[in-house]
């Protein structure tokens, strides 16, 4: 499926960074002087901060759709490393944290629903495992590995740029590609039930 392919390709040009900041997160901020107390304070936060998203994000996905939310979540997401690139305070970036909640947990959920619309009921279960596996698998392995290396050789400023352009990059894919993408998969099913009513 072309449209399965473009939310996979959409996936990775966001998590792959997203995989990048879970390598390092705790790495910067003990280069900026935090102590590990403060790295699991970061984590926590951003933990507790996904918590209303899953819980209750459902009912922005009835009125909003799922493609825009993607993209708003992947913009967040570049201005996010954006930030964390410039700001050379450890509390700040720790405060920052809350914005994982609008960054993946908004990303994250809307792809399912995405993808739920996309495929036939009975290829989900299958889809949905792709999709995970390129998402914390695959990702996982090319962000610490490239992220490794971009830090090694230009430090860690560099790989937050990278990796804001990337996300934003994610978030224009979903507004353009994804978009479009759903808008003919729609059209595909009016004219099969068009079809089959006129038979």
């Amino acid at each position: 499926m072309p449209g399965v392919k473009i939310l996979l390709s959409v996936l990775l040009l966001v998590m792959v960074p997203y995989a990048a900041y879970s390598s390092f997160l705790g790495w910067h901020l003990q280069s900026l002087g935090a102590s590990r107390l403060w790295v699991g304070i970061a984590w926590t936060v951003a933990a507790i901060s996904e918590v209303p998203i899953f819980g209750m994000g459902s009912r922005w996905l009835i009125r909003t759709p799922a493609w825009s939310l993607m993209a708003g979540a992947a913009m967040i997401f570049a201005v996010r490393w954006l930030a964390y690139a410039y700001i050379q305070s450890y509390p700040i970036i720790v405060f920052l944290q809350l914005a994982q909640s609008l960054s993946f947990a908004l990303f994250y959920l809307a792809a399912v629903e995405y993808l739920t619309k996309l495929v036939p009921h009975e290829l989900r279960s299958s889809a949905q495992s792709l999709m995970q596996g390129i998402s914390f698998g695959v990702s996982a392995i090319v962000g610490s590995t490239v992220g490794g290396w971009l830090v090694k050789t230009g430090g860690i400023f560099i790989l937050y740029i990278m990796m804001a352009v990337l996300s934003g990059l994610g978030a224009v894919g979903s507004f353009i590609w994804l978009r479009s993408e759903l808008v003919q998969v729609k059209l595909n099913i009016e004219s099969s039930v068009g079809d089959s009513t006129r038979e």
